[in-house]
């Protein structure tokens, strides 16, 4: 109605002409709402970093430790695959430490590890292991109470005796004669 109305005041007579006026006009607000809001869209979107597959790179860094060389292996945990493995299979069999949710014993060694050899901050272990400072913390130390419980088992106390390869031996029984009395007593 108001559309018609303005028509008539602009003295336009053609009703096909007025109908095609309208339809590019229409289609031209249209158009440039459309790009507006797409413009919008655009800029109101922060950049996002690279999809990471935490696990994944988390499995990665472990096999490279535990799968790669020996020489490797010590570098990085300063100890042997075989021995890295026997203290692990320790640790599981007396029940001191066992998998827990998505951690299984290897990788919660390897963090204890780690962080004792180098003196590494929780949150430097975090981002190799692509895991929570909390968690580092809540594992070493679960890792640590366990090897404190294995400490008995490892390590005899002396029971006084000297061993016979040092004692039968001039050159190692009098460095040791003092050292092991002292321990002893």
């Amino acid at each position: 109605m108001i559309m018609d109305h303005f028509l008539m005041l602009m003295g336009s007579t053609n009703q096909d002409e007025d109908d095609a006026i309208i339809r590019v006009a229409a289609t031209s607000v249209l158009a440039a709402g459309f790009a507006i809001i797409i413009a919008y869209e655009h800029e109101s979107r922060i950049p996002r970093e690279p999809y990471v597959n935490k696990d994944q790179e988390r499995e990665f860094y472990i096999n490279s430790i535990l799968n790669g060389s020996d020489v490797h292996c010590v570098g990085r945990i300063r100890m042997s695959k075989h021995a890295f493995y026997e203290l692990c299979n320790a640790l599981r069999r007396n029940s001191f430490l066992c998998t827990v949710k998505d951690m299984f014993v290897q990788e919660q060694m390897l963090i204890f590890l780690e962080i004792v050899d180098y003196n590494e901050r929780f949150r430097k272990i975090g981002v190799h292991f692509y895991r929570s400072i909390e968690s580092i913390h809540r594992y070493f130390h679960n890792v640590l109470q366990a090897a404190l419980k294995l400490y008995p088992i490892l390590i005899k106390s002396p029971d006084g005796t000297i061993q016979p390869e040092i004692m039968n031996n001039h050159r190692y029984y009098p460095w040791f004669t003092d050292c092991i009395s002292w321990i002893c007593t």
